[in-house]
């Protein structure tokens, strides 16, 4: 009898869950739960009960007193906000055996009467590439990648494809473009809500200098989007994942920059700068890859070259990320 008691009784450690609740008559398994919630709110002898429950956790005997209601009406209210996921309900020791204890553990509902957030689910494809596997590249010296143990290609536009570069986690060049191609997993049944691409990158100057201006310009699908001022190339400490063996006098970490393309334009590190270009210019229904370029233009103001940060390189645990946002439409 003793381990029968034992395992019914339950103590507040169990974790009271603070919610909002939110149902949609569109929803099947919502139908039953929004049946509940009418019937317990439908009483106003329930309501009290529940108002009462809200402010600190109390027993039947407790409830009975501060609502004025025979315990017999508050065990049949307390059953419906039970089930009405309105409170929590546990139970305590006692000199005669355990005692029911009420909380509230609902501070919210919310009850939507449409259909169109239904019709549409997103979901999101996220692609890491690294900094050398790019498929086009055009770049003047001075220019160079380097893996978490070794340089190559130092100086050396001709030896950019070098097999090695697969391993690359720092890519510079003074001048000239890279571009890096993603797969495109567009299909009738979706659709590309945005484009998000985050990456870490700096100027390229010999050594670092902090104030060393370089305009760098962004290209998806052969669309400029917007070009972006990199304030300098930073070093003067080591970077938090840059090679011991890296020397501590050269480019050590950049900044990470995120730029979405959406329906509405396109936001730098989420503030609007550009709302004339937006996911509709990309012709991604009619490509299979989306193409990101990274430039420095010929006639750019500041023309400071750049860096670009692996996964294993610089102050961020990550290399090029697109993340692609869909909508799964309802059909």
């Amino acid at each position: 009898m003793a381990k029968e008691k034992e395992q019914y009784i339950k103590t507040e450690n169990t974790g009271l869950d603070e919610k909002n609740i939110s149902l949609n008559i569109y929803k099947e398994d919502d139908l039953d739960k929004i049946i509940k919630l009418g019937k317990a709110i439908s009483n106003k002898n329930c309501l009290k009960v529940f108002r009462t429950v809200g402010e600190n956790p109390l027993n039947m005997s407790e409830i009975s007193k501060l609502t004025n209601l025979p315990i017999s009406s508050v065990s049949n209210h307390i059953d419906a906000l039970e089930a009405a996921d309105l409170i929590y309900v546990y139970y305590q020791p006692s000199l005669k055996g355990h005692v029911k204890i009420c909380n509230n553990k609902t501070w919210g509902v919310s009850l939507d009467f449409t259909e169109k957030k239904l019709e549409e689910k997103t979901h999101k494809q996220v692609y890491e590439m690294g900094v050398g596997m790019f498929t086009d590249c055009n770049v003047l010296s001075p220019c160079g990648m380097t893996s978490t143990t070794a340089t190559f290609a130092l100086d050396s536009p001709n030896q950019m494809f070098h097999p090695d570069r697969a391993s690359a986690e720092l890519f510079w060049f003074s001048s000239g473009y890279v571009t890096y191609k993603f797969p495109n997993d567009y299909n009738v049944t979706s659709k590309i809500k945005s484009l998000e691409f985050s990456l870490e990158l700096c100027s390229e100057t010999m050594y670092y200098r902090e104030k060393y201006p370089s305009d760098i310009t962004f290209i998806v699908n052969g669309v400029e989007l917007f070009t972006w001022t990199s304030p300098g190339d930073f070093g003067g400490r080591r970077g938090k994942f840059s090679p011991e063996f890296w020397p501590i006098t050269s480019t050590q970490f950049g900044m990470l920059k995120t730029f979405t393309i959406d329906s509405k334009g396109i936001k730098l590190d989420n503030i609007p700068i550009n709302n004339n270009i937006n996911l509709s210019n990309l012709n991604l229904e009619e490509n299979n890859i989306i193409e990101l370029t990274i430039k420095i233009k010929d006639d750019a103001l500041h023309k400071g070259g750049i860096n670009i940060f692996g996964k294993n390189f610089g102050d961020y645990n990550q290399s090029i990320i697109l993340t692609i946002n869909y909508i799964n439409e309802k059909k």
